[in-house]
Order: C-alpha cells, then structure tokens, then sequence
C-alpha cells in the first residue's frame, strides 16, 4: 500500500478506538470516517486509473514488434512481430497440403506480458 492510505487507515484506526472507548459516536466523529474513507476511495480509484493508462501504454499499436495492416479484421488490426510467424493451414475445406506461415493478429489495444517501447 502508498504510504498515503497507510496513513488513512492509521487515523481512521485512532478514531475508532477512540470511539469505541467512549461508546459514542459523535456528527464529528462520523463525518471525520465519511471524509477519510472517501480519501481512501479516490486513492484506490487513481491507482486503477493509473493502471488502466499504462495498460493502453502498453499495447499492442505501441509495441515493437507490432505492424498495423489494413483490410484485415477491424480498422486497427495489425500482426505481432515479436516471435517467428506461425504455420496455417489454408483452405482447409480442400484436401490438398495448403500449409503457410502467418504473424499472430491482434487489435492495437491488446497486449501481452512482452510489450517493449519502440525505439
């Protein structure tokens, strides 16, 4: 946890017992938790914020190793580069050997756990 919420809850922990020794909760002492945990609630919601945005950093139309095409799935399909291309069997309603080679396809707000920056 940031040292932040830990501080949080710290306050929040002494104003309970507090209360809890004087078996009164007083409109301070209520809106005093109201205001902390809505403290802590912000806090966790910019850290999931923060983690949605490095997720978008992170994916695939920023990588590498990522190559956008067009004509193929929706408007921001592309191939990953990152490993060799991967055997297919093409037409295979026919029964011929129509083996080939392709790169994975992804969307561009995909990733994976091997995204490197371009450089």
């Amino acid at each position: 946890m940031k040292p932040e919420s830990e501080n949080i809850q710290k306050n929040i922990s002494i104003r309970l017992n507090k209360m809890k020794d004087s078996n009164s909760i007083s409109d301070q002492d209520h809106q005093y938790l109201w205001d902390e945990t809505h403290k802590l609630y912000d806090l966790a919601r910019n850290l999931e914020e923060k983690k949605e945005n490095k997720k978008m950093e992170e994916c695939c139309q920023n990588c590498r190793f990522w190559r956008g095409i067009s004509g193929v799935g929706g408007s921001n399909s592309g191939e990953c580069h990152r490993k060799a291309p991967l055997p297919y069997k093409y037409r295979p309603e026919e029964n011929t050997l129509n083996v080939g080679t392709r790169w994975p396809l992804t969307e561009g707000n995909q990733y994976c756990g091997e995204f490197e920056t371009r450089g």
